[in-house]
């Protein structure tokens, strides 16, 4: 498990050596290569979502061709399109098309438009939405729309502001949907339509992945191309280790957290999973008796379980699992961190990765932690305990989030962005920038990542999504 998901607990044990040498092991990297990143939906119902982070959604990026065009997609993507927004210049949005989905699964539809004529550095375009039925039906998603702002120049492609986000509940007819942009440039006059399709059917649960490889080349690749169908071949993998050595309750926390916020994300999937709960084998019931409980979900109906599963899940659901967002604890600060990791995995946010770098404003507990180090002094009141542990942290937040932005462009795509709109905390960025920036005018990036003498770098670093399908 380790070679492939390092874990932040792992790594604690070498932040005390980085704590006061994190710099002199520092050796540059080649530029990473495009982001990719894909997030799958939260909410329910049909809605339409503005983004509040920006007022217009535009990359620089030219089209196929000269003329207005306009595309649109059905997607697990996160609506809030921080893989949109949160990146630095010329870096590449990754967008995760997908078409097929169950019936009771949660997707959202985004739209974009290109060659947007521009006059006094604005545009001004007007779009519909529609959806054709699998009887032919047609149904207005989104009425005649009005957006308008400012851009560079008429290469940038435009984000439509509302994001349809739907839940296919049982009323859904089984079959393939047509969704349909209608678009209007109101400075050229030029008219664009496109179309996509999506086929909507019942959930059939496919076979569990077998090859623990397989199994976390899926989970470090999960983000990249959400699916309901590859995360319960995932949690039902013979090859899945929730545990972990030396952790507390040797639990691994980095996949506690990616099974959180994948679950989270594909809640039908729970309600298909304790629907079938009698057809499990012992290990698959405990498992899902522990998934419930991490996602703080309705248990198991006691009628169901034999009395030795009673008395687990009555154990797992009095057990207390670290919150990664509230304060840093100074025994679990490395588990909550692990968790954030993992919830990245799932879904590849940005909110994960910023509070990581939360951790960056613990400087001076840093300083205090090298100079105990450097001394060899152990620290005996507990406030200084307390200042010790927050300065380790604060060290391994640093070389995991450079590790992984090695490993993972989207993770440094985040960084760079959160350095150049001032989100890194302001006595932390001194020392994080230089990292990620290599310039005063911040015109050129780079990632370096620490390595510890001897310390041989594991296999598959970089993240991709795996070829083979599931059955």
């Amino acid at each position: 498990m380790n070679k492939v998901i390092p874990s932040v607990i792992s790594l604690l044990a070498l932040a005390a050596i980085l704590a006061f040498a994190l710099k002199d092991s520092i050796r540059p990297k080649e530029q990473l290569p495009p982001i990719k990143s894909s997030q799958p939906s939260q909410d329910a119902g049909i809605k339409s979502a503005k983004p509040s982070s920006k007022d217009v959604a535009q990359i620089s990026e030219a089209a196929s061709t000269s003329k207005f065009g306009a595309r649109i997609y059905t997607s697990l993507q996160n609506p809030n399109m921080q893989w949109w927004f949160n990146l630095p210049p010329n870096s590449t949005p990754h967008i995760a098309p997908i078409k097929k989905l169950f019936i009771g699964q949660t997707f959202s539809i985004f739209s974009f438009l290109d060659k947007a004529q521009i006059k006094d550095g604005k545009f001004s375009v007007t779009y519909s939405i529609e959806v054709v039925t699998p009887d032919n039906a047609r149904e207005t998603l989104l009425k005649p729309t009005l957006f308008e702002g400012e851009k560079k120049s008429k290469d940038v492609i435009l984000a439509c502001p509302d994001i349809i986000t739907a839940n296919a509940t049982k009323d859904y007819k089984e079959g393939r949907y047509f969704f349909e942009i209608s678009a209007k440039d109101n400075i050229s006059g030029q008219e664009a339509k496109g179309s996509t399709y999506a086929d909507f059917v019942k959930w059939s649960p496919p076979n569990p992945f077998v090859g623990e490889k397989l199994v976390y080349d899926y989970i470090r690749g999960f983000y990249l191309q959400p699916s309901a169908e590859h995360l319960y071949s995932i949690f039902f993998s013979k090859d899945l280790n929730l545990e972990q050595k030396g952790a507390p309750n040797s639990l691994n926390y980095t996949l506690i957290g990616f099974l959180k916020a994948a679950f989270k994300n594909c809640s039908f999937l729970m309600d298909e999973i304790r629907k079938n709960f009698k057809s499990y084998d012992n290990l698959e019931r405990s498992k899902i008796i522990f998934l419930m409980a991490i996602c703080n979900a309705d248990a198991i109906d006691d009628s169901l379980l034999t009395q030795k599963e009673r008395d687990y899940q009555k154990r797992i659901r009095e057990a207390s699992f670290p919150d990664p967002y509230k304060s840093w604890d100074r025994v679990l600060g490395a588990a909550q961190m692990d968790m954030l990791f993992g919830e990245f995995m799932a879904d590849g946010t940005y909110a994960p990765i910023r509070r990581v770098m939360d951790l960056l404003s613990y400087a001076s507990e840093a300083e205090f932690a090298e100079k105990a180090i450097a001394e060899k002094k152990k620290p005996e009141a507990p406030s200084d305990r307390e200042k010790f542990m927050l300065g380790i942290l604060n060290r391994t937040a640093i070389y995991s989030l450079l590790r992984r932005a090695h490993q993972d462009p989207l993770i440094a795509d985040y960084c760079i962005w959160a350095i150049l709109n001032n989100d890194v905390p302001a006595n932390g960025v001194a020392e994080f920038k230089p990292f990620f920036i290599k310039d005063a005018n911040n015109s050129q990036h780079q990632t370096e990542t620490p390595k510890a003498a001897g310390k041989k770098e594991p296999e598959h670093q970089n993240v991709k999504t795996p070829s083979i399908e599931s059955k």
